[in-house]
């Protein structure tokens, strides 16, 4: 406050006069806040004016600021000689100082953004791009950089953060060698979580579902209706994600779309769905820390409690299974969070979160950091909700109809019902290629899968209390990991347990999917790919099929000389009594 104050007084902000008699009086306030610059905490205090109790007038008279009134003369109040943050003309008088200042230097105003000013010097360009007071500077010339900022400092108080790396929001990533630039938003995700209490809501996996139809007939129509959404923040959470939208993720850009039509009456299946928008962008390193903490505290308490009333007998409960699927973003971090870096009193609770799950892994677990894999799991959408969107955001109609075979529910046979789960398990290996790199083969074996998934529709659907499988296209399990080997040390002298680390389950896993499948990419650059389907769905040819048209299609880039699958195992068996008639096998 004090440093703000001196700002203040330095550039002759007000003058103390007596408070002139009949004039409006504008109050201020004090704003703080903690802010992130080039990854060090600074306290930041600003004096606002009320500019919302300001009367038009030639003068303007503020109140004297809330603990620095003048002892003196404690009834004077500020005659301001200059704009302060607040009033209603402070945007334009400093908009239109800057840009007089611009013009002295023979910068240019863009006729298309008027933030943008450039030049060219010795056909050497330099741009400058203005947001209220932050700035970016960029030239290919260093020098002309280094001159625009010392002619800044001798007219305006300005702080040099160095290397662009934060503005407005956004973390800016820069890779030299590869001349790129990537921009996200994480902080601000996580702050936005943290705002609608979303941060530990368990993450979806598209922006917004099939099952959501929303319309205005949704919208309160009684009073009561109304009273009760009046309480939600429906348009602060819309706005709050409009702004990552236009930043840094177009991917939610029709799901902010069609929410953002019912913000003056949205009713609660909007808010379900706008939480759920919420709950897709919760996927990310962050939020998977934390959730991955407040595992590690509750099965170390738990162990703790076992071992203290004798039934653990000085066996270890807690233990990191290279089969469980992390996130690639909160595996890298677990590697070190923050290098040479000590946890700060002062940081965020997700920040403090890092280092312990840290600890958890590598002390409490005894893991070397050489054995951590970087997994990541997604699912891959089957072709039906895969072409909807497409319809949606095209606004056309399927080019070719679904299979006519789809229908919501698909009862098991009896036999399959009091059966135990179980997968049929297989893992193919493959040598290296050089002409495809593992990103390569990431998109292609994706692609592929979602292909054969729109017509092997079955496996992209859920199994529901060993009754039926609801055909809900949530997708099969896709996970990709890195082995830290070669494939030659897996294939040459095979050990059963170490092949079974290429399965995305165990075969005797209680899982409600159709089908999973776990891609190891080797040192070397061979490949292994682990698949498994429930054997409540089909059987060890059903599972060869399924394979073989996987292959042939990641190998073609097309379905067409792929035989179609056929649903008719059920008619080989007697019927039998199911609270769901329709019943199937293949």
């Amino acid at each position: 406050m004090k440093e703000e104050m001196k700002s203040l007084k330095d550039n002759k902000t007000w003058v103390l006069v007596p408070k002139p008699k009949n004039t409006s009086i504008v109050d201020s306030k004090w704003i703080f806040k903690l802010k992130n610059e080039n990854d060090s905490l600074r306290y930041k205090a600003r004096l606002v004016a009320k500019g919302f109790t300001q009367k038009e007038d030639e003068n303007i008279y503020m109140a004297q600021p809330c603990g620095f009134i003048d002892n003196r003369n404690p009834e004077h109040v500020c005659l301001l000689k200059k704009s302060l943050y607040g009033l209603k003309q402070s945007p334009r008088q400093w908009n239109k100082k800057f840009d007089n200042f611009m013009k002295t230097l023979m910068f240019h105003k863009s006729a298309y953004d008027p933030c943008l000013y450039f030049k060219f010097v010795n056909n050497a360009p330099i741009f400058l791009v203005l947001y209220v007071d932050d700035m970016l500077i960029a030239s290919p010339d260093l020098s002309m950089i280094e001159k625009l900022q010392n002619d800044l400092r001798k007219t305006f108080e300005m702080k040099d953060l160095g290397n662009a790396k934060k503005i407005l929001g956004m973390t800016i990533d820069r890779d030299r060698k590869t001349s790129s630039i990537f921009l996200n938003q994480k902080a601000y995700v996580i702050s936005v979580l943290e705002k609608f209490s979303m941060i530990n809501a368990k993450s979806s996996s598209v922006p917004l579902a099939p099952h959501f139809q929303l319309s205005k007939d949704q919208s309160p129509k009684s009073d009561s209706e109304k009273k009760l959404m009046e309480k939600v923040p429906y348009s602060n959470a819309i706005g709050s994600v409009m702004y990552l939208m236009v930043c840094t993720r177009p991917d939610i850009a029709y799901a902010v779309s069609c929410l953002s039509r019912y913000m003056s009456n949205a009713g609660p299946p909007h808010w379900e769905a706008l939480k759920w928008l919420l709950r897709y962008l919760s996927g990310s390193a962050n939020t998977e820390y934390i959730a991955t903490t407040e595992a590690f505290k509750e099965a170390m308490w738990l162990e703790g409690l076992l071992k203290e009333i004798g039934f653990l007998n000085n066996k270890e409960l807690v233990s990191l299974s290279l089969q469980v699927p992390h996130r690639r973003p909160a595996m890298m971090i677990a590697r070190d969070p923050y290098p040479g870096q000590a946890p700060h009193r002062s940081w965020s609770k997700v920040e403090n979160e890092k280092y312990m799950a840290h600890d958890l892994i590598v002390r409490s677990l005894g893991v070397t950091l050489g054995e951590l894999y970087a997994v990541v799991e997604q699912p891959v959408l089957g072709f039906q909700p895969y072409r909807g969107c497409v319809t949606r955001i095209s606004g056309s109609g399927h080019s070719e109809p679904f299979p006519s075979e789809i229908d919501p529910l698909k009862g098991l046979h009896p036999t399959d019902q009091i059966a135990p789960p179980d997968f049929v398990p297989a893992v193919y290996f493959y040598q290296p290629d050089a002409k495809f790199s593992n990103l390569g083969k990431s998109n292609n074996l994706k692609k592929s899968l979602s292909q054969v998934l729109s017509r092997f529709y079955p496996l992209a659907g859920r199994l529901v209390d060993n009754l039926y499988v609801d055909c809900n296209d949530q997708g099969a399990t896709y996970i990709e990991a890195v082995a830290n080997c070669n494939l030659s040390q897996v294939i040459t002298n095979p050990v059963t347990n170490n092949i079974t680390k290429f399965l995305p389950y165990k075969v005797d896993d209680v899982q409600d999917i159709g089908m999973a499948v776990q891609v190891t990419y080797f040192q070397c650059g061979g490949t292994a790919v682990g698949l498994v389907i429930s054997h409540k769905i089909g059987d060890g040819l059903s599972f060869l099929q399924a394979a073989n048209t996987w292959a042939a299609v990641a190998r073609n880039g097309n379905y067409d000389d792929v035989p179609e699958p056929k649903f008719e195992g059920a008619k080989i068996f007697p019927p039998g009594c199911s609270q769901v008639q329709s019943q199937y096998r293949y």
